[in-house]
């Protein structure tokens, strides 16, 4: 997996990345309402490692983008701590390439930056390492997942 640095994010771009190019999906942040609508088609996502809907709504954070009501892509908090999130996004397959993973993202980190939170970001596949790179962040380390069983 390869971790990326946080240091060359810029937040004039990020609030560039952060308009939709289609006006008929909406940014929202996550509450509960909202989070109870997470589902498989958008995982990873915060329902993982929270305990319910309102304990990620108090602890963590997120964005999604909706069309017609319904939750289409979300970037939240995955891992966290008081000063750090590690950083999830998913985009549902049938609304992939219309760069609501780059807005969810781009939102989020700006609200982490913006309450002195670092956005951490990690990527095992192509798709994220390229996310990250076009959202600012710099190639760091590589390290080893353990998966215990």
């Amino acid at each position: 997996m390869r971790t990326f640095s946080t240091h060359a994010l810029d937040r004039d771009a990020l609030r560039s990345h952060a308009i939709p190019v289609d006006p008929t999906y909406s940014i929202r942040r996550i509450d509960p309402e909202i989070a109870r609508r997470l589902d498989r088609t958008l995982e990873p996502h915060a329902l993982q490692v929270f305990d319910d809907p309102v304990d990620f709504a108090e602890r963590g954070s997120g964005f999604c983008a909706m069309r017609e009501g319904r939750v289409v892509s979300a970037a939240t908090s995955y891992a966290f701590s008081r000063n750090r999130i590690e950083i999830a996004v998913a985009t549902a397959p049938d609304h992939r390439g219309h760069g609501l993973a780059r807005v969810t993202a781009a939102t989020l980190i700006l609200h982490c930056l913006d309450r002195g939170v670092r956005p951490e970001w990690s990527a095992a596949n192509p798709i994220s390492k390229r996310l990250a790179l076009r959202l600012g962040y710099v190639p760091a380390a590589i390290c080893d997942i353990v998966c215990l069983e």
